[in-house]
């Protein structure tokens, strides 16, 4: 299975970076997506396995595969230095600097994490800058991971202006309601969900979960964030996503077997360069 959605390059993982991955073979994760929140994060995302690799005594981590996406993240918006606050052009221009550096290890494979946040200021940035992603994605021919929270009356709107169909991308942490999944499946993307499905009272996600045509459906944990019952109220992280795919494949009376294969199916799919790859340990 693979989690589309895990942060961690961030320093709740800091510690024990390389047991987390470890456990998360251990559960059956063969892919990571890792998407960056800004700017300043990206050189040492692109750097981060070769400090933080695997104690395992086989000398690797085999069918591992790891992939990040480029972004700046929309809660972190009203904090940006007016040098990160980037146009289209000057975004994949430092993009493009980025994957230049020496000893990037780590492929990138999407553009975001980026979005809308209604809770956060400044919307009319956050605005600018979603176009931008998609502007950029489009250009390179990558998809894009979308964050909207308290924002569904303006996204559609933006990523439409901005044919996000070109690239396609997903609605990371899908937090609207299922009357709004023809809007955004009209629009070419995907829906992943994360740990609030596994909530007692998660009847808004497990809705939403029946409704997702299997095809668009992806999995992630949003790691080290929305950790699933029963796991609660502890760090989250990927070894946790089979409680995720298990309360998934309850809601839509699927074997678990079968939502695992349909939603790893879907996510290689929208990220083609996810392909596995070994981490070597670390050396002493």
């Amino acid at each position: 299975m693979i989690d589309t959605h895990c942060h961690l390059d961030v320093d709740a993982f800091g510690d024990d970076r390389g047991e987390v991955l470890d456990r998360a073979v251990a559960a059956g994760v063969t892919g990571i997506v890792v998407p960056a929140l800004m700017p300043a994060t990206w050189a040492a995302l692109l750097q981060w396995p070769s400090g933080h690799a695997s104690h395992a005594s086989d000398g690797e981590r085999p069918g591992l595969a790891l992939g990040c996406g480029l972004g700046i993240h929309p809660q972190l918006v009203p904090g940006l230095a007016a040098c990160d606050r980037l146009t289209a052009d000057e975004l994949h221009d430092r993009m493009v600097l980025a994957q230049q550096r020496p000893a990037a290890l780590i492929p990138v494979i999407a553009l975001g994490e980026t979005g809308l946040d209604g809770g956060t200021a400044d919307m009319d940035a956050q605005i600018e800058l979603l176009r931008a992603h998609v502007r950029v994605a489009r250009a390179v021919r990558l998809p894009v991971i979308i964050h909207v929270l308290r924002a569904h009356h303006l996204a559609p709107r933006v990523l439409r202006e901005e044919k996000v169909w070109e690239c396609g991308g997903v609605m990371h942490s899908y937090s609207g309601g299922e009357d709004l999944l023809p809007t955004y499946l009209e629009l070419g993307l995907h829906i992943s969900l994360a740990g609030p499905v596994t909530y007692e009272r998660a009847h808004k996600p497990r809705r939403v979960a029946q409704a997702v045509p299997l095809d668009r459906l992806l999995l992630e944990t949003d790691a080290p964030d929305q950790t699933p019952t029963p796991r609660r109220p502890g760090r989250n992280e990927p070894a946790f996503l089979p409680l995720i795919a298990a309360a998934i494949a309850q809601a839509r009376g699927l074997p678990d077997a079968d939502l695992v294969a349909a939603t790893t199916a879907n996510a290689l799919r929208l990220f083609p360069a996810l392909t596995p790859m070994p981490i070597p340990t670390r050396t002493p």
